[in-house]
């Protein structure tokens, strides 16, 4: 929910219409890069392309603040995230400096020793060289918290697991009660559900 916190805060700063709409749209398009979202609010809502750059600082000063100092998972530190480090990397739709510096200040870079990685590259280009490089495999498991992480999985062929407890996709339910995805309140479930199996 940061994210969409942020969202409002930018748009608040600049006194901006539209706050509901992005902020839904957020939770909507869950994974989609924060310039992508702006992009299409500021062509919603006719705005001049100028605003961007300061919506975008804006964000981005919010984002840094909270992850900072938000609460961190307890599952990091735990005996299973130490055992899983050395094959767990995170691909995020954020921005790959900004969760890299957090990651450093917040001693959770060891958790990920095949590395952080965001934008400017986007989520499927990532696994796609990914993929192309061998670095993980079609029984790799990605565990996303959006649609759109379930649906780059899926046409890369790369098993996916839904973690309730990121989520802002309010849909989730109804969206994933046809399909054959493991469903988990937490990643501490998620990654027992995968050592049992």
């Amino acid at each position: 929910m940061i994210k969409s916190e942020a969202f409002e805060f930018a748009l608040n700063k600049y006194q901006l219409p539209g706050k509901d709409w992005l902020v839904e749209y957020n939770r909507r398009y869950g994974g989609m890069s924060r310039h992508e979202k702006f992009d299409k609010y500021i062509k919603k809502f006719g705005l001049n392309n100028s605003i961007l750059h300061d919506l975008l600082e804006a964000f981005s000063n919010y984002t840094i603040n909270r992850l900072n100092t938000c609460p961190v998972s307890s599952f990091f530190g735990s005996a299973e995230s130490e055992r899983i480090a050395s094959a767990s990397c995170v691909v995020s739709g954020g921005s790959e400096e900004e969760i890299v510096n957090t990651f450093r200040k917040r001693n959770l870079l060891r958790f990920f020793e095949l590395g952080i990685y965001g934008n400017p590259v986007s989520k499927t280009m990532h696994l796609q060289n990914f993929l192309n490089k061998m670095l993980i495999s079609k029984d790799s498991v990605y565990f996303g918290d959006s649609r759109m992480d379930f649906e780059i999985c899926h046409a890369l062929g790369i098993k996916f697991t839904f973690i309730s407890e990121w989520s802002e996709f309010r849909e989730w339910e109804a969206f994933f009660s046809d399909k054959q995805v493991p469903v988990y309140g937490t990643l501490s479930q998620a990654i027992g559900s995968c050592d049992a199996g």
